[in-house]
C-alpha cells in the first residue's frame, strides 16, 4: 500500500499555506497585544514610582512639622528640603464639628513640578484655628 504522493502534496500544500497564513495571524496578534500591554504597564510603574516618591516626601514633611506643632503650615506651599523637583501644598479643605468640637480637615498636597495633579494626597484632623476660616489657600492648577 504505496500513498498517492501527487494527490496528498497537492492536499497539504494549500492546506499548509492557510495554516501558515492562520499562524502569521495569531501571532501577530499575540505580538501587538504584548506591546500594548507592555506599554501599558510601563506607564503604570511610572506612576506607581511617582505616588511612592511623594508618599515618602509627605511622610518627611509631616515627621519635620509634627515635632513643632504650634508651626504647622495650614495654608502654605512650599518646595521640600533635598527635593527640587517636588513641590507640597497645604490648605484647609473645611471645618467640621465632631463630639461638639470644631475641627480644621487640613489638605497636604504633593507634585511633580512638572505635573498640575498630585501624586499625593493627605488629609489630616486638626483642632480648629481661631482664623480658619482665613486659612483657605486659593488652589492654582
Amino acid at each position: 500500500m504505496k500513498p498517492n504522493f501527487k494527490t496528498y502534496g497537492k492536499r497539504l500544500a494549500g492546506a499548509t499555506l492557510v495554516e501558515a497564513m492562520a499562524g502569521m495571524a495569531i501571532l501577530a496578534m499575540l505580538l501587538t497585544s504584548l506591546v500594548v500591554v507592555g506599554g501599558r504597564m510601563k506607564r503604570q510603574s511610572h506612576r506607581a514610582a511617582l505616588r511612592q516618591s511623594a508618599c515618602i516626601i509627605a511622610d518627611g514633611l509631616l515627621v519635620q512639622w509634627w515635632a513643632d506643632w504650634d508651626r504647622f503650615p495650614r495654608s502654605d506651599a512650599g518646595v521640600p528640603a533635598g527635593e527640587p523637583q517636588w513641590r507640597w501644598r497645604t490648605y484647609v479643605a473645611r471645618t467640621t464639628t465632631i463630639g461638639g468640637i470644631e475641627a480644621d480637615v487640613v489638605t497636604l498636597e504633593v507634585f511633580r513640578q512638572d505635573h498640575s495633579a498630585p501624586s499625593a494626597s493627605i488629609e489630616l484632623l486638626m483642632p480648629a484655628s481661631e482664623n480658619s476660616d482665613n486659612d483657605t489657600l486659593a488652589l492654582k492648577d
